[in-house]
């Protein structure tokens, strides 16, 4: 009787460990994803991206919607040749769409032309993109019906070209004096792009925190000497209501790479929570308060005074109109 008893129960035991074993595996396997999904996102090479958009075709639901967000990062680290390069010369149409999204995020108004070459492109996704990329670098509109056919895009598309040959010497002249704006200094935004919140969003909150300080701790240092991890950092965190298309954005300055990315993380966890919309910028990082405090200030005076930061701002975090609060 004891002999049919200790039977049953290493039954039940081996049950238990497969049942286990059973549970753990799915686990396994997206953490897998994620990882692979976060080396194909920050490593550099040609054929890392075709690998990436690769993936972002073989996956669905959550897991290809943070892998296309991995491959749009990866588009934000490249220059303006590379971009043409990949709207233009490229048949893959993850990679020109995350390239698209790029050029609108980094505001590069020298690829207008190419853009405008795209609306009238095979791919509907692609004509959308390109024609609200348009709209966003220039403030101006042409309406194209999403399933407009090929005369309708040709004619839309000769329309988008007269009016960039009227405009173009303004929006240049414009986006050289922007340039000259302390904020936009080209090697920190490049910096501050690597580290936007769409960044943090593969894994479990404890790896995504301690993978975000990893890269928090990358910035260059704007004043002091040496890098340290109790550092100063100055960034915005921009609070959304989807529906509202308004980002109240709040600049703010928090001591130490570890305590930055929990705070982060935790905003951005807390607002998926309530079914809202967080996003955030880190601009500077300084040795000390003070100087910390100095930058702060600028940004903020730089947000009040200048009217194409604003529309930055609204570029950056894809919303109609912004308050400072």
């Amino acid at each position: 009787m004891t002999s049919f008893f200790n039977l049953i129960f290493l039954g039940f035991f081996l049950m238990l460990v497969a049942a286990s074993q059973l549970a753990a595996e799915p686990l396994s396997n997206e953490d897998s994803i994620y990882k692979t999904i976060r080396e194909l996102r920050d490593i550099k090479g040609k054929k890392y991206t075709q690998q990436l958009s690769a993936l972002v075709q073989q996956l669905d639901g959550e897991s290809q919607q943070i892998a296309r967000e991995a491959l749009y990062d990866r588009m934000c680290r490249m220059k303006s040749q590379t971009l043409r390069n990949k709207i233009i010369a490229n048949d893959d149409f993850e990679v020109r769409r995350a390239a698209i999204r790029a050029i609108e995020n980094k505001n590069k108004t020298e690829l207008i032309s190419d853009l405008i070459e795209l609306l009238t492109d095979p791919d509907p996704k692609t004509r959308i993109l390109s024609s609200r990329a348009l709209k966003s670098l220039t403030d101006h509109e042409i309406k194209t019906p999403i399933f407009a056919d090929a005369n309708k895009r040709s004619r839309v598309q000769s329309q988008w070209t007269q009016w960039w040959e009227e405009n173009r010497d303004s929006l240049e002249s414009a986006g050289k004096e922007g340039s000259n704006i302390s904020t936009f200094d080209e090697t920190q935004e490049i910096s501050s792009q690597k580290i936007t919140s769409r960044d943090e969003d593969i894994g479990p909150k404890n790896a995504r925190a301690k993978s975000l300080s990893q890269r928090i701790g990358r910035m260059k240092i704007n004043s002091g000497s040496g890098k340290k991890k109790n550092d100063y950092f100055v960034f915005c965190l921009a609070k959304m209501n989807p529906n509202q298309g308004v980002a109240d954005i709040k600049f703010m300055v928090r001591q130490g790479q570890d305590e930055l990315a929990e705070f982060l993380t935790s905003n951005v966890d807390d607002s998926v929570a309530q079914q809202k919309y967080t996003q955030w910028h880190i601009f500077e990082r300084h040795q000390t308060k003070r100087a910390a405090d100095d930058a702060l200030e600028r940004v903020r005076q730089t947000y009040d005074q200048y009217s194409r930061y604003r529309n930055r701002m609204r570029q950056m975090y894809n919303v109609r109109n912004t308050r400072r609060c």
